[in-house]
């Protein structure tokens, strides 16, 4: 049986870049090349890697220049299979040493179903960010701000457990908009967090 895994495998990896949907991705900065998927739309995508390659869920895949976050993968030795969603936003700050720390991420507003047949927008004041479970986006606080489409927000939720395991995953943020402060940056989308409870610097 293994051996026949094996075979399987040394056939994969040969004719891997024939097929119509190979391209060179990037996954955590990595080149790999891979076969792309369009699933519903351009903003989400199945992509399939060569044969024993490890993807997670919170891995960032670049295609062309556009970044996607993996929200699911297969895992399958021979195809392995990472689900994305496109990351139509980036999540900027300015650290305690006053390093500015970027991370591709999701942002969705809020909704809900009415009548099991129309979706209606809660509020245009409030979303949510998907981001990068990582040593960074971990100690993100509460009330930290950030400028998003040239809009502050501040986060007043934070679920690093629901999608995080064992180091790696997701962390769900939900961000309410706040108002816009004297030292925001808004031109390279950088809030300022003096009093945010991020820290007195």
């Amino acid at each position: 049986m293994e051996s026949m895994t094996e075979g399987t495998k040394e056939i994969v990896n040969n004719t891997f870049h024939e097929s119509p949907n190979y391209a060179d991705v990037f996954l955590n900065g990595v080149k790999y090349d891979a076969r792309i998927v369009i699933e519903s739309d351009e903003t989400q995508k199945k992509i399939l890697f060569r044969p024993n390659t490890k993807i997670y869920k919170g891995d960032v895949i670049e295609v062309k220049d556009k970044h996607y976050l993996v929200n699911n993968t297969y895992d399958n030795e021979i195809y392995p299979t990472a689900y994305v969603d496109f990351c139509n936003e980036w999540l900027r700050w300015t650290d305690v040493n006053g390093i500015l720390i970027t991370y591709p991420c999701v942002v969705k507003g809020k909704t809900y179903d009415l009548n099991n047949d129309k979706f209606v927008v809660i509020s245009e004041s409030t979303i949510t960010i998907s981001v990068p479970y990582n040593e960074n986006t971990k100690n993100i606080p509460i009330l930290q701000r950030f400028i998003l489409n040239g809009k502050p927000y501040k986060i007043e939720g934070i679920d690093a457990l629901s999608d995080v395991a064992f180091g790696k995953g997701i962390i769900h943020m939900q961000g309410v908009q706040a108002l816009t402060e004297a030292e925001d940056d808004l031109v390279d989308d950088v809030a300022d967090n003096k009093g945010s409870g991020w820290g007195d610097w």
